[in-house]
């Protein structure tokens, strides 16, 4: 069986990624891989964990805060959209944020944070998009949501570049004088900003099911602006 392979290559000390690999290519499912090998974003550093949301200090430094904040302002923010259930984007009342996504790899900085992320929560570096920078001004939010894609014709249409979205690492680059914390109210929890720190969790179960578990929200910036780098990591590869 399958199960008792992967409890034999772990104990030999092979790596998740190198026994998914095997499974793959013998017709194994993403799906069942990634059930079999317990593989979930596992933030070995968290200073808070509370079911599948886990907070991380230190991950990156005020310099590179600065030099992410200043690329994305180089680079040219734009009103936040959210996916259409039809198919495309569309801007919406519940997320009122601009931002600027970056392509993965697109310059030397910027891989390296990928990489870094990538081992941070055990999760493949090309199984991640593109980095997204995002900008709260002053009463801006993102109301309650998830971050898997539903079956919807838009969800779909997300779902053919990479699968679902697994994980999710939000990353503090500027915090709010007041207010911006996010926010999980099914886990009756809410994390403060700390620049620097990380906040990642779990989009699905052990099975590759949604979780509407794991519902949250960019709560309102009363005084001041928040600044944060999301990070989402897809099922497979994401192209």
């Amino acid at each position: 069986m399958w199960s008792d392979w992967v409890r034999d290559g772990i104990g030999r000390g092979c790596s998740r990624k190198q026994l998914y690999d095997v499974m793959m290519g013998h017709g194994v499912s993403s799906k069942e891989a990634m059930g079999l090998l317990g593989w979930r974003p596992n933030p070995g550093r968290a200073i808070v964990r509370s079911g599948p949301v886990s907070v991380v200090d230190d991950v990156l430094s005020d310099m590179e805060c600065d030099v992410l904040i200043g690329l994305a302002f180089y680079k040219g923010v734009k009103r936040n959209k959210v996916v259409n259930h039809q198919g495309g984007e569309r801007e919406d009342e519940g997320r009122t944020s601009d931002g600027v996504g970056f392509r993965k790899y697109e310059n030397g900085f910027l891989k390296s944070i990928e990489e870094r992320l990538a081992k941070l929560t055990d999760w493949p570096v090309e199984y991640g998009e593109g980095l997204q920078i995002l900008r709260y001004q002053q009463g801006c939010e993102y109301r309650p949501h998830v971050d898997w894609f539903d079956d919807s014709a838009g969800g779909q249409e997300q779902l053919k570049r990479g699968g679902q979205r697994y994980g999710t690492v939000v990353v503090y680059l500027k915090c709010a004088d007041e207010g911006g914390g996010t926010s999980f109210p099914n886990l009756g929890m809410t994390v403060t900003p700390k620049r620097g720190s990380a906040v990642c969790f779990m989009n699905v179960d052990e099975q590759g099911n949604p979780m509407e578990l794991v519902r949250h929200s960019g709560d309102p910036v009363v005084k001041g602006e928040k600044i944060v780098m999301t990070l989402w990591q897809r099922e497979g590869r994401f192209e």
